[in-house]
């Protein structure tokens, strides 16, 4: 036989063969479910020892072509896996069972993860899937109104503006009260830098909105996050977790054919409400009005009517309504999200990669936001005994912004402000002929000198004509091995990175008052973080009958460094080119740059016991050293211990068959601070430029007096905790909580005498003590499914201690026009957020009661406010101030309804916050009412006309000036009840090709019920923790209404 009949032979043995094999392929279909014959979704189907796999689709359905005599393996988490013969089956029906250790069922903690049911401290927890059905850009939003204790604000409304978290209210004066963010194990900087000055700085009284770090993290990423909330729980991460801690975690991929995802949202976003101001010809009446009552008549009002003067009804008759700014400046905004999904792997090596780009437009004309980013996350067994994870990421962000709270209200008083304060009369000219020429506002936006001393450049100016961009590059890294040394004892190595850059360009044309004296002006600055964080970890498990030992010790180092640098220059040639060209300008300031380093070195140790799943403890300890502190106090220690009994385990409660689970916990630990500047312990020295002898020179001066005793701020928190649950259908946690800080760290004020300003110094302390409630039912759980989730907290807030001072005050709100004020007392007795100023007892109503107090109140007016000589001492001053608000809430509270039928859900998100104060500096220019501005309608028509027509609104009158005592007045109550979220979902029946698909429509801000007269009450112009709750014509918040679409293939 030759080689070419053997050939032959053999290749038509391995065809037959083959076919034999097709021949007993056949397509295998079945659905996936769970104990309760309810359809899993997503359910990963797989021949066993082969790359074959499938997904079921929305009705737990699937299809896999599978061999006779194979095996399949079926995969869901939360559930435990099954492996299930074919045999000669071609329909396989498979009912899961969850797992005892499933991942809905463990928790990340710090340098680690636990069973739920074995947690000791306090820790809220909410999956990735529930903050993306929310359909928020930022992963702190969708936070909000889930966990209790958590207190979620955005403080700027603008495309990816700042958030505010706070967990269990504000222990600190100084720096921030932001928790720390962890994200898969390496810790991520959320510092936020002015536009137009890096570092730390009073409030910038010039003030652009800024993007909020986070935001470029997308919430499609995300796997979990937890919020470790008392002591217990953050003492492991020592110094940086007395403000809580925040763990994120991003997804992973999972063992199994190669799954591919794809969102994709489109929506409009509009803004809530608009204020009723006054139209064009109701505003000539009202500035008349004032002028009236000043003294003025005839030709001497503005409005009269006589010599080319036009009045209120030639106003109507040739304007109408007139301009409304607010739509001028308003649109309805596009927002378009894309994120893309790949993951899969072998049993021992996984994958995923996500990618995602968002474009947002703003409501506010000129401002957008721009996201694009990618994220790998890698999972190897390099060895039998070792393994890596590399976590990967890098977004890059476009923020372009405009001009919102600001700290001036006149000509520079921001764009919102300065829509609500623009007349709205449009511009005009009379010609020869006495005819009236209106100017397109649209086309030509030039006015007279008169109106641009008034009121500023048109708005439309600042929308369109003024251009202020930030990019954002943010790019961080992971690196883990581990090494199994032993059974139970392992080696953790763990390296990450953390690089931030910020770079800030503002360009002002001569058009608007910014650029008017200066031919145009520009400022360009940069800035960069950069953090790397070396850890070494050995954790050691060992279970011995009925106990279980869990240990864990290490090493950590991270190093730290700041960089910024500003330059600005003004006097070009045109506007044309801004900012891209500095040269051009004919003057430019010094540059401003500088540089700051630290370093925090720290060993970690925690033990876990647990006997018989019934008595549980927990002893954690952090030793800390920090740069930033001074010599001999840079060392601290840290310690927590956290006992539970698991109550429902003993057989007096079990033979209630009433409890499913019922878990006591005690826990008190210690966690400290450190967020002041990296020098502050030490004597700064800074550059000076001086002219001696009639030279100009340069030189060093010491701009900060060192203080050798700076030491860390210590918190020291009690929880006591109860966790429940009622046959697995309803379940409870309630914490009631004090935590006591102590060695505030804050800036006193030195005398002029020192040479110096402030120094920073330990002293003082402050007390937060609550509840918090967390509810959770499965109310119905057949074809109709309904699931709630609601949270209840309360935190009340209390300075104890000041050391060698009663009181002091923070920053003030701004500069001039009723804001150059310090309404934020810090007194012992009061909670941080007091604000302080003077009691109001109506107006006074006729010239008798005037004549009656003139001698307490020496600028006593008819129709004007009556303030109350609180200590009796004959006059109206400054010691008659007391507290008459508190920023603070009396309660938040959060409600969940997730709804499904068949293919159809629905989510539901209910918010709402009780009992604060916003300072509403609107108010300042509104109630001024000297006819210098507009006003709304309401305020218009509650003004005090003679003896008894108002309490509240003064009269209107041209010599009116800005208030001089800040009252009760500007303060308003910022209550409100939010329907923040509805989302409606269709999972759309098995496609071929198509593993799942579900499309949905989604709503964000639906309906808000409050009695705030701005456009929100959840605002805070102010990052500082001691000055939340300020409107200062902050960006609006928006109604989104959205459609997307989720595939799975």
């Amino acid at each position: 036989m030759n080689l070419i009949q053997k050939v032959s032979i053999y290749s038509c043995f391995l065809l037959l063969y083959g076919l034999s094999l097709f021949a007993q392929n056949r397509t295998v279909t079945g659905t996936v479910t769970d104990e309760k014959n309810s359809p899993l979704p997503g359910a990963t189907i797989r021949v066993k020892d082969s790359n074959i796999a499938a997904v079921s689709d929305g009705n737990g359905r699937y299809s896999i072509n599978a061999p006779a005599g194979a095996t399949l393996v079926i995969t869901f988490t939360g559930m435990e896996t099954r492996e299930v013969p074919v045999q000669q089956r071609t329909a396989v029906n498979v009912a899961l069972q969850p797992s005892s250790t499933s991942l809905s069922d463990v928790v990340v903690v710090g340098y680690g993860m636990v069973r739920k049911r074995d947690l000791t401290g306090t820790v809220a927890s909410v999956k990735g899937a529930e903050i993306t059905k929310s359909a928020v850009s930022s992963l702190e939003q969708g936070l909000q109104g889930r966990l209790a204790g958590v207190a979620v604000s955005q403080n700027d409304a603008a495309p990816g503006g700042g958030i505010s978290v706070q967990v269990r209210g504000t222990s600190t004066l100084l720096g921030s009260s932001e928790p720390l963010y962890v994200i898969d194990g390496v810790p991520v900087a959320n510092a936020r830098a002015s536009i137009n000055q890096m570092g730390a700085q009073e409030p910038n009284h010039n003030m652009m909105t800024n993007t909020n770090v986070l935001s470029t993290i997308s919430p499609a990423d995300i796997e979990s996050i937890e919020v470790l909330k008392d002591a217990s729980a953050t003492a492991i991460y020592g110094s940086r977790g007395a403000n809580g801690v925040v763990l994120i975690t991003t997804k992973k991929g999972k063992a199994g054919r190669g799954k591919i995802t794809l969102h994709t949202s489109q929506g409009i976003a509009s803004v809530t409400k608009t204020l009723d101001m006054l139209n064009a010809w109701e505003y000539a009446e009202y500035v008349n009005e004032a002028y009236t009552n000043a003294g003025f008549s005839g030709n001497d009002l503005p409005y009269s009517g006589i010599n080319g003067k036009l009045s209120p009804e030639q106003i109507r008759q040739h304007f109408g309504e007139g301009i409304d700014w607010q739509d001028e400046i308003y649109r309805n905004a596009r927002i378009q999200n894309y994120e893309l999904g790949i993951s899969g792997g072998k049993d021992k090596n996984t994958y995923a990669v996500m990618g995602n780009y968002l474009v947002q437009e703003g409501v506010i004309k000129g401002s957008s936001y721009k996201r694009g980013g990618v994220r790998v996350n890698l999972d190897n067994q390099v060895l039998d005994r070792v393994r890596t994870s590399t976590n990967l990421s890098l977004t890059r962000s476009t923020n372009n912004l405009v001009r919102t709270s600001a700290g001036t209200a006149g000509l520079e008083g921001g764009i919102v402000r300065g829509a609500l304060n623009y007349q709205p009369i449009p511009y005009y000219t009379i010609d020869s002929n006495n005819q009236v020429q209106v100017i397109d506002y649209k086309t030509d936006r030039t006015v007279s000198q008169d109106i641009f001393n008034r009121f500023g450049a048109s708005p439309l100016r600042y929308t369109d004509e003024v251009k202020s961009r930030q990019t954002i590059t943010n790019g961080f890294g992971g690196f883990n091995a581990y090494v199994d040394i032993v059974k139970g004892l392992m080696f953790q190595a763990r390296v990450g990175a953390n690089y931030f850059e910020q770079l800030n360009e503002t360009y002002y044309p001569r058009t608007v008052s910014e650029g008017r004296a200066t031919n145009g002006k520009a400022i360009v600055s940069n800035s960069t973080y950069t953090s790397i964080l070396t850890e070494n970890l050995l954790t050691y498990k060992q279970e011995i009958d009925r106990h279980r030992f869990d240990f864990l010790g290490g090493f950590s180092y991270e190093r730290s460094m700041s960089r910024y640098r500003t330059s600005e220059s003004r006097n070009f040639p045109d506007d044309k080119l801004g900012y891209y060209r500095l040269q051009d300008g004919l003057s430019t300031a010094p540059v401003n740059s500088g540089t700051q380093q630290w370093q925090l070195a720290s060993f970690i140790g925690r033990a876990n016991y647990n006997y018989d799943e019934k008595y549980l403890f927990t002893y954690t300890f952090r030793a800390d050293g920090s740069s930033r502190l001074a010599e001999g106090r840079k060392w601290d220690y840290f310690h927590s211990v956290a006992l539970a009994w698991r109550l429902s385990e003993e057989d007096f409660i079990r033979n209630m068959n009433l409890f499913s689970d019922l878990k006591l916990r005690l826990s008190y630990g210690e966690s400290g601070n450190q967020a002041i500047s990296p020098y502050a312990s030490k004597g700064v020295l800074s550059g000076v430029i001086a002219n001696m002898a009639n030279q100009v020179v340069s030189g060093v001066n010491e701009t900060t007096l060192p203080n050798k005793d700076l030491g860390w701020e210590h918190s020291g928190q009690f929880n006591i905790g109860l966790d429940a649950a009622f046959a697995d259908r309803f379940n409870f946690t309630v914490n009631v909580y004090q935590r006591n800080t102590r060695d505030l760290l804050q800036q006193i004020t030195l005398p002029p005498t020192s040479g110096y300003t402030t120094m920073a110094i330990n002293s003082g302390s402050v007390r937060n003590r609550g509840i918090e409630l967390e509810l959770g039912s499965q109310v119905f759980n057949g074809d109709f499914k309904w699931n709630i989730a609601a949270n209840f907290s309360v935190n009340r807030n209390e300075i104890t201690d000041l050391g060698n001072v009663d009181q002091q005050f923070a920053d003030r709100l701004g500069a001039g026009y009723g804001l150059d004020v310090r309404p934020f007392i810090q007194k012992v007795g009061l909670p941080i957020g007091a604000v302080w100023g003077y009691e109001t007892d109506g107006i006074f109503q006729n010239q008798k009661e005037v004549d009656d107090y003139i001698a307490i109140q020496s600028d006593a007016r008819v129709g004007q406010t009556r303030f109350k000589d609180r200590n009796g001492d004959g006059a109206v001053n400054d010691l008659d101030r007391t507290q008459i608000g508190d920023i603070n809430p009396d309660f938040t509270w959060g409600f969940t309804n997730n709804f499904s039928f068949k293919n159809f859900d629905l989510s539901v998100l209910l918010t709402g916050v009780q009992g604060n104060d916003v300072i509403n500096t609107n108010l300042l220019n509104f109630y001024t009412l000297n006819g210098s501005g507009n006003i709304p309608r309401d305020v218009y028509n509650k003004i005090w006309r003679g003896e008894g027509t108002s309490t509240d609104v003064i009269q209107a009158n041209q010599s009116n000036t800005t208030a001089s005592r800040f009252s009760r007045l500007f303060l308003e109550d910022g209550s409100y009840i939010r329907v923040k979220n509805v989302q409606l979902g269709y999972n759309v029946p098995r496609i071929r090709g198509i593993a799942a698909l579900r499309i949905y429509l989604n709503a964000v801000n639906l309906f808000t019920f409050t009695d705030y007269t701005g456009y929100d009450p959840e605002v805070s112009a102010f990052e500082n923790a001691n000055m939340r709750g300020v409107d200062l014509g902050s960006y609006p918040q928006s109604r989104t209404i959205s459609i997307g679409a989720n595939v799975t293939f």
